[in-house]
Formats: structure tokens, C-alpha cells, sequence
């Protein structure tokens, strides 16, 4: 099949008309689900900490559209993160008021609600350090009756070695004796929170798994994936302490294109970022987390956020990702298990991805060339399989960190090992891009446990037996009551709804950076240490 798109950009200042033609014809490949279970998906988060409109109704909006559950018309979001400053000036009471109304709401739509603690504070002395969180942990849950069922260690310890590798068995055990000591026992600890699945993750978490204390102190391995995420060479370090085989969970804390202009209908990045969701759940991820579930509208730095809104007015607008990750939602629930999957599209087409073999079949988000397909396959509590696969290809590559292959549209070809006695069973398919956001097409029929699918460059496309679309309704607001907080489609990563699936975006930034932690609630602030 042969595809031209043409598409336009509108820059700051000037327009800018940019036409890419591609020709080529579909590849097609086969998604191997194999047989046995492996972890259990316990649900999708977010950060908060940015602050909330002033009106009651756009802040309730906000909370129910991510973390509502899935028969209320949300997404189900189970975790919320909030960082932790460390300084003389920040109490119990200083973060109520910055975090309060989130947390009343939170509680309010989401009876599962998990809250993690997020240290971001300097380390210095660790027995000291580990004092002053537990501390205040303790004062907020006695004093505010805010209760975290988690916390982390610090958040990316590798930055600026805030936390050395030799170090984080001790800190794992400091903070797990001043939790004791202040009567928080049941406080879990998850650790490295890393800023990449990288050399440095791995020495960290060998350090824990060196030390018997520390290891039987950790609760979750957990990792950040900004430009690498899981690989099968994080998944083997732990494998024996993980589930299925062990009791310990694997966290992904945050992941974003941070500091990136996001327009509203960006398809590159909705669906790089279910290929990196798809590919870590498949790797053996329990929990998966975006930074910054909503915030203040920022043209320049949208894409750190899946909605942005006006705090003055109330009003709000979901970027294009906010659709992907409602199409994984309905696909995958709480309680799915997922099983290995791997691709054959390397050995199908070896001139052009035997290089990259093992990323390309297994799925590897890491540095350099990206993987072009995100796919996993996971039994719902309910007995209903879910099928996803996004397609990251025709990306315009940001350097030697960021690569990816040129636009390809696939035919993709799911086949479950274990129905593979199965024919008849039909499908459900939902297609999310720039142009169609979560629309069902038309059902596939599964036969000898194999449903076959197509997805274009940026597509997600997900296969469910029925599909559950009762959707929280989203407010319209006039461009007038959102300004000053959106510009219209002067972000680079602008696409119009009209634009063919093909995400056009340019940067030159490498996300392989190390990434500083939030700070408290200012509008248009960065990110602190």
C-alpha cells in the first residue's frame, strides 16, 4: 500500500509548511504471546504536586478523567505521587496546603488509591536523611491523616550522585528502620527510582540485592524510562526476586518527553509512549506511571503532562496521550496478567532490522534506535484476553539518543499460544491516533488463536472481546477562556486533526539526560533538585 502525507506545521512566529511522501509497502509480522503467567498489572499513575484550578468543578474534572474507575468513566488510576522537599521551611502543613485539595479529591474518586512518597530532597548525612522523611510521614499522617502506602528513597539518585550505588543498601535499610522507629510499619520502599534503565540502574540495584537486610527491606524495584526504559537485561537482574517467581513488584515511577512543545494532537508522542508502556509491561512492569498527570498549561513544556489547564479560568484540554492511555485502560484492567510476548519482524525482514535484532523482536525501549513496536498480551480478571501494539515509527529522530525508523505501516498478526484451539472468538478493535481517538472498527475473528490487525505510524491499536466505553465527559472550553495559557498550535509538536497518522515533530534535545526532581507548585517553574 502506497501512502503520501502532507502535513502542515505552524511554528512561533512564522509558518512553516513541511511535506514528507513516503512510499512503502506494509511489512507484516507475527506477536508471539507464549503460554505461562507472568506479572499481575496492579494499574497506571501519575505525579501531582502542580497545584489545581481555583473552581471545585475543573479540579473534580481532572482527578475523575484519570483516576475514576473504568464503570465511572475514568481510567482507573491507582498511584499518585507527590515529592517531598527537605528543607527547614517545608512541614506537614506546607505540603497540605500545596497537596491537600489533590488528595481530598483523590480520595474522593478513587477508592483503591495508592499514595507514594517521593523524596527529592538533599541527602547529606543518610541516617539523618532518613529521619527527617520518616518524620514528616508520620506527621502527616497523625496530624492530617494523609496516609502513604509507599515511598521511595530519593527521587533519580544517580543525579549528581546524590545517592551512590555503594550506598543504596544502606539507604534501603536507614529508612526502613526510621519508618519502624516512628511506627510505620506498614509503609512499603521502593527503590532505585533512577532516571534510566542504564548501567547505573543495574550497580544500584546490585547493591541491594548484595545485602540480605536491604533486599528483604525493598518491597519493589522501581526505574524511571525517559530515553531507556526496561530491557531483558533489567528484567534477568531481578527475575529471581519478581513476580512470578519472587513477591517483589517492578515500579515505573515517571516517564515523559519533559521540556518538549506538545500541541494538542501530537501522535508522535502518544504513541511513543504506549510503545513504551506496551514494552514494559511486557518486560514484567506491575505499575506504570506518567509524571505529571495534570498541571498548568505550558506551551513550551507540554509534554510533561498528559492535561493542561488555566488556573485562573478552570478551563482544561487533554493532550492526544490522554486518548492512548484511555484505549490501554479499557484494554488492560487491575488484576491483568500479562504473558512474554516477542516478535518475529527481525527475522522476517533482516536487511533492514537485523542491527538491532534483540530490541526490534523483544521490544526494548533503550538508548540510540528505537524499537518500532510496542506489543503486549494480558488475561483480564474478568477471563477477556487484551491485545495492544503502537506503532513508533517515522519519528524525526532527535540524534544519536533518539533514532527511529522510517514510517512503516505493519500488519500484525497476534498469536496466542494458549487458544490456540480457539476459533470464532471475535475481537473488538479500538484505533487511537491524531484523526480517530479511541473509535471502535470493525470486530476481528479469531482463528487458531491468531486475530490479525494493521497499524500505521503512531497508531495504537488495541483488541478486546468487548470494550467498555462509558467515558467521563470532558469539558469544552473557547479558545478565549483558555488563554494566556494556550497558544494556539505553536508548539513543535503541533498536529492538526486533520493530518493523516503521522506524527511530525521536531528536537534536537537527547533525553538521555540526567532529570532533576519537582519542587512545590509555581506556575511555569522547571524542576528543582
Amino acid at each position: 500500500m502506497i501512502q503520501s502525507f502532507k502535513a502542515a506545521f505552524l511554528g512561533i512566529g512564522a509558518l512553516v509548511v513541511v511535506v514528507v511522501s513516503a512510499g512503502y509497502a506494509n511489512e507484516s509480522f507475527t506477536v508471539t504471546v507464549n503460554a505461562g503467567e507472568q506479572q499481575e498489572f496492579r494499574g497506571f499513575g501519575c505525579n501531582l504536586g502542580w497545584g489545581v484550578p481555583k473552581h471545585d468543578e475543573a479540579a473534580e474534572d481532572l482527578t475523575r478523567l484519570l483516576f475514576s474507575p473504568i464503570e465511572e468513566g475514568g481510567m482507573d488510576f491507582r498511584v499518585c505521587r507527590f515529592g517531598i522537599e527537605r528543607s527547614t521551611d517545608f512541614d506537614a502543613k506546607a505540603f497540605l496546603q500545596t497537596n491537600g485539595k489533590s488528595i481530598k479529591y483523590l480520595q474522593r474518586f478513587q477508592p483503591n488509591l495508592i499514595l507514594q512518597y517521593n523524596p527529592v530532597g538533599s541527602v547529606g548525612d543518610i541516617s539523618a536523611y532518613a529521619s527527617y522523611y520518616a518524620n514528616l510521614m508520620r506527621d502527616l499522617r497523625d496530624r492530617y491523616g494523609i496516609v502513604f502506602q509507599y515511598t521511595g528513597i530519593g527521587n533519580e539518585p544517580n543525579w549528581n550522585d546524590k545517592i551512590k550505588a555503594e550506598d543504596m543498601a544502606l539507604t534501603v535499610k536507614q529508612f526502613r528502620a526510621k519508618l519502624d522507629d516512628n511506627g510505620l510499619t506498614e509503609v512499603k520502599i521502593i527503590a532505585p527510582e533512577a532516571s534510566n534503565v542504564d548501567n547505573t540502574l543495574r550497580e544500584m540495584v546490585q547493591d541491594i540485592m548484595d545485602d540480605p537486610q536491604a533486599l528483604e527491606a525493598l518491597d519493589a524495584f522501581a526505574y524511571h524510562a525517559y530515553n531507556m526504559s526496561m530491557t531483558r537485561e533489567q528484567r534477568d537482574q531481578w527475575e529471581a526476586y519478581v513476580e512470578p517467581n519472587g513477591t517483589k513488584e517492578v515500579w515505573e515511577t515517571e516517564s515523559s518527553h519533559a521540556w518538549y512543545a506538545e500541541g494538542f494532537s501530537d501522535s508522535a508522542v502518544g504513541g511513543e509512549t504506549a510503545g513504551r508502556i506496551l514494552g514494559d509491561l511486557n518486560l514484567g512492569t506491575n505499575i506504570w506511571m506518567y509524571w505529571i498527570g495534570y498541571a498548568h498549561y505550558d506551551p513550551n513544556d507540554n509534554g510533561a503532562r498528559i492535561m493542561g489547564f488555566n488556573p485562573e479560568t478552570g478551563s482544561y484540554r487533554p493532550l492526544l496521550k490522554f486518548y492512548y492511555f484511555r484505549a490501554l485502560s479499557r484494554t488492560f484492567d487491575v488484576g491483568a496478567v500479562f504473558r512474554r510476548s516477542q516478535l518475529d519482524l527481525a527475522d522476517q525482514y533482516p536487511t533492514k532490522y537485523q542491527e538491532w535484532y534483540d530490541r526490534v523482536n523483544y521490544m526494548e525501549y533503550t538508548f540510540g534506535m528505537k524499537n518500532p513496536i510496542g506489543a503486549a498480551a494480558a488475561k483480564n480478571p474478568n477471563g477477556q484476553w487484551g491485545m495492544g501494539v503502537a506503532n513508533m515509527t517515522g519519528i524525526p529522530s532527535r540524534g544519536t539518543g533518539s533514532e527511529y525508523y522510517p514510517a512503516t505501516s505493519y500488519d500484525v498478526t497476534f498469536h496466542i499460544t494458549e487458544l490456540e484451539d480457539t476459533s470464532g472468538l471475535q475481537f473488538q478493535v479500538m484505533r487511537t491516533n491524531n484523526g480517530t481517538r479511541n473509535e471502535i472498527e470493525q470486530p476481528v475473528t479469531m482463528v487458531n488463536g491468531e486475530v490479525t490487525v494493521t497499524v500505521n505510524p503512531m497508531d495504537l491499536v488495541v483488541l478486546r472481546e468487548e470494550f467498555n466505553t462509558n467515558y467521563y465527559e470532558i469539558k469544552t472550553f473557547s479558545q478565549d477562556e483558555f488563554e494566556p495559557y494556550d497558544c494556539g498550535n505553536c508548539g513543535t509538536g503541533t498536529l492538526l486533526a486533520f493530518i493523516p497518522p503521522i506524527g511530525i515533530r521536531f528536537s534536537s534535545f537527547l533525553r538521555r539526560r540526567k532529570r532533576k526532581g519537582p519542587r512545590r507548585s509555581v506556575p511555569g517553574a522547571r524542576r528543582g533538585s
